[in-house]
């Protein structure tokens, strides 16, 4: 009797630990199933410029693979913030996810921008590159054959022409500075970029410009940042908006989000609150 009481005492004991143990491995990703994720968020905006280049790509059709694209990139987010391998993987598929995320709210509008496009398309090459095979990597891969076999411009091709469009607005750009070093004019140029397409906060920018993507220094960063012309508190709303419309956040919530997540300040999330439904 006395055994059967410790036995049941036993399992008690190790059952709760045994789901605990399975749950976090549960929530826990592999390098494949990082690279699922990775594929699954390319493909939901290379689907959407497959649709929008396509003979019968409506509007209505690209707007629809928008909301749908939306929708998986916030289930991979929530997978994202629950695992704990591969950090500095996991920490760029999370700013993957805001790059695709921005495209697809301006799909749901029919009014995508160059910058966009090429942003996403930078931020897919640097991932592939860096952790996986590279061109050879099958979103990369499908999206590069579709366009070859339909005539369209590969992902290369992108971004080389989108780099020479950028190095020609710099050589019009004046400045009073002439002794600014090259690198610092480009780290703004982009700066300015992800202001514009992204909304980003003044933080969330520096931090974009010196991580893996860029890889500004930190001084180019810096001076991209303080002679950025920007209105943040008019960036932290369109983020507002945008956590709002996408994915029904209550207001404090959005701002917990804007606060800890986007890095933007204080007052400028009070005021995106504020300003929400003006």
């Amino acid at each position: 009797m006395k055994k059967r009481n410790l036995l049941g005492l036993l399992l008690l004991l190790v059952f709760p630990m045994l789901l605990i143990s399975c749950s976090s491995s549960e929530a826990n990703m592999s390098k494949s199933q990082l690279e699922a994720s990775f594929n699954r968020i390319s493909n939901t905006v290379m689907g959407n410029l497959q649709i929008f280049n396509s003979a019968n790509g409506s509007s209505s059709k690209v707007i629809s693979q928008a909301k749908k694209g939306l929708k998986t990139l916030n289930s991979e987010e929530t997978k994202l913030s629950k695992n704990k391998n591969e950090k500095d993987l996991n920490k760029d598929l999370k700013s993957y996810i805001a790059i695709a995320r921005n495209y697809l709210n301006s799909a749901k509008s029919y009014n995508v921008e160059d910058e966009q496009i090429a942003s996403f398309f930078q931020a897919a090459k640097n991932i592939s590159n860096g952790y996986f095979a590279g061109d050879d990597t099958k979103s990369i891969k499908d999206y590069n054959e579709w366009a070859v076999k339909h005539g369209f411009t590969n992902i290369n091709s992108y971004l080389e022409a989108a780099k020479a469009e950028t190095t020609s607005d710099e050589s019009q750009t004046t400045t009073q500075e002439a002794d600014v070093p090259t690198d610092y004019k480009t780290a703004l140029v982009k700066a300015a970029s992800y202001s514009k397409t992204m909304h980003m906060s003044k933080q969330d920018i520096h931090d974009q410009l010196i991580s893996e993507f860029e890889q500004f220094s930190p001084e180019a960063a810096q001076y991209a940042v303080d002679n950025l012309a920007v209105d943040y508190n008019a960036n932290a709303l369109a983020k507002a908006k945008s956590y709002q419309s996408t994915m029904s956040m209550s207001p404090e919530a959005i701002r917990d989000q804007l606060t800890s997540f986007e890095q933007f300040t204080a007052e400028e999330a009070d005021y995106a609150i504020q300003n929400l439904n003006a």
